[in-house]
């Protein structure tokens, strides 16, 4: 839970995974961002990651259905580029096999006059190629990688309009348009003297989880909107049994026609087959607030209070609880929950902090979206668990159980519940993107909520940085 790369080029790209076999590798999520070209400039791109299964190493990786001449193509850099993204690449080919090094230094060489979202079909409408993480045991799992191209400014290095990441309040799966929720306005941040000319919509909601409408109608994609318009967006799940967290991409575009870096938007829909009433949307409290400290928060007719934190961080390693954006590391704001329990051996002392949110009467349908949760014992030290424990009266001391009906998943199988506990365990590498995003649903009124965010990693030694983020 934390950045996994440091991108060194200029790319917005997602992977996403598609369904695989049992002891199948699981593909890491991958953000990063490239600039409009003029052709011939190149920039780095997110390299491929995966997890293997137990006992397992990744031994290569494929490439195929590769984007368009039309709007750029794949590169393959040396393991060693001397500082120059110009140096000594290939131009990638479908079905190249690239070893774990070729891998890790990949670049995109966007075409002429090209921005958005690269298209070549694909699960999510949008997927500009795939690859496959070819792991020692035989198995492989092949996932979307999507790229996006946006106007940016060489002399300061930053993108002319930027797109906000953003999360929706929970969903009701609600299936009329009569009742579809409607979503916070997109929001463009724009740089560099440039002008904001409407907002574009580059990728759409998986048809499988629901619809997308702009003032009462579905969305297209590459659909430009007004500012009018941006503010008249809803969304109505597919069915009343779905539960999940679609999302989908937008951008500004400017005087010229060209798009910027997109936003990532986060729909998590919930079972609770009603609207929800008193909705509490921590993503757009003010930042810094913090949730360490005893207090509580009031929406409508519910009031929670929070008491009770608890940690076994030691000293000044990091340990916060509150408000707050945490870029390349999470999908956009939230209550992030962010420990370093650095030099605690957790066979002898659990690696925890812990919270209690009661409520002033018993709430249902209580639904909680969670992000990132997710495991690196390769390149860090952490396997994050996260119990989420609620309880029908003040004084209970038996949790509601939860089952798979109460919980979807990440869709990049990052993550699973643990067998008869209400423990959410990482199992792979994710990464700050809203695939990594869990939903969970209580199927009983919930008037105490007992949250403990855990790192089970095996330990190293006390100079080992442990930090970990959700």
């Amino acid at each position: 839970m934390r950045q996994l790369l440091r991108m060194l080029g200029l790319l917005l790209a997602l992977a996403l995974r598609l369904p695989d076999a049992w002891g199948a590798p699981i593909v890491a999520y991958i953000k990063a961002n490239t600039p409009t070209g003029n052709g011939t400039t190149l920039a780095r791109i997110a390299g491929l990651v995966a997890s293997p299964d137990n006992g397992q190493t990744i031994s290569n990786f494929t490439l195929n259905n590769l984007p368009t001449n039309a709007q750029g193509g794949v590169v393959v850099y040396p393991s060693n580029t001397n500082g120059s993204y110009n140096n000594g690449y290939t131009t990638a080919a479908n079905g190249a096999s690239l070893t774990l090094a070729q891998a890790a230094n990949l670049g995109f060489l966007a075409a002429n006059g090209f921005s958005g979202a690269v298209r070549n079909g694909g699960t999510f409408d949008t997927r500009s190629f795939t690859f496959t993480a070819n792991q020692s045991n035989g198995t492989a799992t092949t996932a979307d990688y999507l790229v996006f191209v946006a106007s940016y400014n060489t002399n300061n290095n930053n993108y002319n309009l930027i797109g906000a990441n953003q999360t929706a309040v929970n969903i009701p799966n609600v299936t009329t348009t009569g009742n579809a929720t409607a979503l916070p306005a997109l929001a463009v941040t724009a740089n560099n003297n440039t002008t904001l000319s409407g907002y574009r919509l580059l990728t759409l909601p998986a048809v499988s989880a629901g619809t997308l409408y702009v003032n009462g109608t579905a969305a297209t994609v590459n659909q430009d909107l007004t500012a009018a318009q941006a503010a008249q967006l809803t969304f109505v799940p597919s069915g009343n049994t779905y539960q999940g967290a679609p999302f989908f991409a937008y951008s500004g575009y400017s005087t010229d026609n060209v798009a910027g870096a997109p936003g990532v938007y986060t729909l998590p829909v919930s079972k609770s087959g009603n609207v929800l009433i008193d909705p509490l949307d921590l993503s757009r409290r003010t930042n810094g607030e913090d949730w360490k400290a005893n207090g509580s928060v009031t929406v409508n007719s519910t009031t929670l209070t929070r008491s009770g934190y608890a940690t076994t961080v030691q000293g000044t390693n990091t340990n916060t609880f509150d408000i707050g954006n945490l870029a390349g590391v999470l999908p956009g704001p939230a209550l992030s929950w962010q420990l370093n329990p650095q030099g605690v051996d957790p066979a002898t002392t659990v690696n925890q902090a812990q919270t209690t949110f009661t409520f002033d009467h018993a709430v249902t349908s209580l639904s909680l979206t969670i992000t990132d949760i997710d495991r690196d014992i390769v390149n860090a030290n952490f396997i994050d668990e996260f119990d989420i424990n609620g309880y029908a009266t003040d004084n209970a001391t038996t949790p509601i159980a939860l089952t798979s009906s109460n919980v979807a998943l990440a869709n990049a199988g990052v993550n699973t519940l643990v067998a008869n506990t209400n423990t959410l365990r990482g199992t792979g590498i994710s990464n700050d993107d809203a695939n990594g995003t869990v939903v969970v649903t209580f199927s009983s009124p919930v008037k105490r909520l007992v949250l403990t965010f855990r790192n089970v990693a095996p330990y190293v030694d006390a100079n080992t940085n442990r930090t970990h983020t959700m």
